[in-house]
C-alpha cells in the first residue's frame, strides 16, 4: 500500500495520511520514460495524463483510468512544466532548451496529442522552467529563470 503524507508547511507536523488507490510504475525499462520525468498534468475533459520527460524530449500521454501509455510525442529540448487548457483542448509544455537551442512552448492538441504550434519564449540562456495558465483571460505565463523574466503568451492564438 502506498501513502501520501500531508504536512504543515511551517512546522512539518503531520496533518493526515492519504492512502493511494494505486501507483503507476514509470521506471520500467522500455516504456518511453527516461531519468528526468519532471511533471504531470491531467485533462479533466479527457481523463488523460500528460507526463513531461526532459531526458527524452517528449511528453507521454497516459490513459488516466488504467495508466496505459497511449502515445509519446516529441516536443522541444528538455520539457518541464506543463498545463492543460480544457476549454481550448490544448496542452502547453515549457521546453527549457539548451546551450544551442532557445526555450520554447510546445502546444499540443489535447485529443490527438499532435504538436500544433511551437512558440519561442526567448534566446539561448533564457531557460523557461515553469508555466501557469489563466484560462479565464486566455493567458499563459512562462517563468524564465535564466534572465529572471516572465513571458506572457496569448493562449487563444496558439493554433
Amino acid at each position: 500500500m502506498h501513502t501520501l503524507d500531508v504536512r504543515d508547511g511551517g512546522s512539518g507536523a503531520l496533518l493526515r495520511t492519504i492512502r493511494m488507490r494505486r501507483t503507476i510504475d514509470l521506471g520500467r525499462s522500455g516504456n518511453g520514460f527516461g531519468l528526468l520525468t519532471t511533471s504531470a498534468a491531467v485533462s479533466a475533459a479527457t481523463g488523460r495524463v500528460f507526463v513531461a520527460d526532459g531526458s527524452t524530449n517528449a511528453v507521454s500521454i497516459l490513459d488516466g483510468r488504467d495508466g496505459s501509455i497511449l502515445r509519446t510525442v516529441m516536443v522541444g529540448r528538455r520539457p518541464g512544466g506543463l498545463v492543460v487548457d480544457d476549454r481550448a483542448h490544448r496542452i502547453f509544455v515549457v521546453n527549457e532548451g539548451d546551450g544551442a537551442h532557445p526555450g520554447t512552448v510546445s502546444v499540443l492538441d489535447a485529443t490527438s496529442g499532435n504538436v500544433v504550434d511551437v512558440i519561442p519564449v526567448g534566446v539561448v540562456g533564457t531557460a523557461p522552467a515553469a508555466i501557469a495558465l489563466d484560462a479565464a483571460r486566455g493567458h499563459v505565463f512562462v517563468v524564465n529563470v535564466g534572465n529572471r523574466t516572465v513571458s506572457v503568451l496569448d493562449a487563444n492564438l496558439a493554433h
